[in-house]
């Protein structure tokens, strides 16, 4: 996993540069440095593309024929060009479709090209998108049904006068997606790929005629709407455990919020700051953002969620307590036992079944003591996750069902 944005030097030593990787348990550097930062990250035919503000990347200086400028790939050793020596402009997304590269933002033209907010890579040469996009200022893209989805402040191509904010490409023409959004941009976009559904987000209130807040679902043909989201704006969605979580920018400070497919929870709440992006990372679900403290748990700007994450990252969501908690039989056939050995504690608690999928199978509240049907599962490795409804005590194991 590569973490951008202003990375902390102390971290990894004194070389690293707003870019770094992490391999599940330790930070390290990335040879040279990326000035700026990144704004975003794909892997395309095996390297790893990053696009940013800088004009060069490690010690490729810039204007020349195979300068990294705004764009730079990575092969795991050395930086190399992507074929952009001249841009007027960012490019802010990236997306693979087609086996070509996408590459979106604001600009008119890309190595004296006009290229008009969206521009596509087959490795070789840099290539139109049906014409650009009207006003363009592309802000994130997504890959669903077979379609590119484009969300930012963008419309039609042919001068039309309004913005559509959230447009689709099918690889030979554009269209719209159900209406034009508003009021103000599409910033976020996630696919729930159990539902196949997809969910997009931004300051909005509205899509064509109809009303909603913050984020709302569209299943290829028509809008579903799935409730008031908590938060203000939609900064960044991930999909995780069969849920869509979102970061927001605070409503009543609530900066993260998750779609269960029954409706929206908050998530986490803090009026000082929060996530503004996330991604899933070996069946963790990573935060990074502006944040000294998550939950109780007290941050670097990074934190993880999930069963296995790694001590000195933030939320370790692995506390094992097995003197609170029994989990018996196991392996188990029928029926598993859910047993919190404090007699006295008559506090309530959450049970949550996971397969080996990261899906979310089953979930409960009970007190002291409670049993699980097994019936309808088919057998394999599954997770069982335990917690107090203030989520302080916590308890984590492996079920095998047989």
């Amino acid at each position: 996993m590569f973490v951008s944005g202003g990375a902390n030097p102390g971290c990894v030593g004194p070389q690293a540069a707003n870019l770094i990787s992490f391999d599940g348990f330790y930070f390290d550097s990335l040879k040279g440095q990326v000035p700026g930062g990144a704004f975003d990250m794909v892997e395309y035919n095996g390297k790893l593309y990053v696009a940013g503000p800088f004009t060069w990347v490690d010690q490729n200086p810039w204007p020349n024929q195979t300068t990294t400028n705004r764009l730079a790939a990575w092969d795991g050793t050395n930086w190399s060009s992507a074929g952009i020596w001249g841009i007027n402009g960012e490019i802010k997304a990236l997306a693979v479709y087609n086996n070509e590269l996408y590459a979106g933002g604001y600009f008119t033209q890309i190595n004296g090209i006009p290229k008009y907010a969206i521009a596509r890579w087959d490795g070789n040469q840099w290539r139109d998108v049906g014409g650009g996009l009207f006003g363009g200022h592309v802000t994130c893209m997504e890959v669903f049904n077979g379609e590119l989805y484009v969300g930012g402040h963008v419309g039609l191509p042919g001068g039309q006068p309004y913005y559509y904010n959230c447009v689709r490409w099918n690889g030979s023409q554009w269209d719209s997606v159900g209406g034009r959004w508003g009021p103000n941009w599409v910033t976020s976009m996630c696919v729930d790929t159990i539902n196949n559904l997809l969910f997009i987000g931004g300051g909005l209130s509205f899509v064509d005629t109809i009303s909603f807040w913050s984020v709302i679902a569209w299943n290829g043909n028509n809008i579903v709407n799935t409730g008031r989201c908590p938060t203000a704006g939609a900064l960044d969605m991930e999909f995780f455990n069969g849920e869509i979580y979102v970061c927001g920018t605070g409503f009543n400070d609530t900066v993260v919020a998750k779609y269960t497919g029954a409706g929206w929870v908050s998530f986490e709440i803090n009026p000082n700051g929060g996530p503004q992006t996330m991604k899933v990372y070996q069946n963790n679900l990573y935060f990074g953002g502006t944040f000294a403290q998550i939950g109780t748990i007290q941050t670097n700007n990074i934190a993880c969620y999930g069963f296995t994450c790694p001590q000195g990252v933030g939320i370790n969501e692995s506390g094992s307590y097995p003197g609170l908690f029994k989990i018996f039989p196991n392996p188990a056939k029928n029926e598993v036992t859910i047993e919190f050995n404090d007699k006295a504690n008559q506090n309530k608690f959450k049970l949550w079944l996971f397969d080996a999928t990261g899906r979310q199978r089953e979930e409960l509240t009970f007190k002291n003591k409670t049993s699980l049907n097994l019936l309808h599962l088919p057998s394999g490795i599954y997770q069982i996750r335990v917690c107090d409804t203030q989520g302080k005590t916590c308890h984590s194991e492996k079920l095998i069902v047989e």
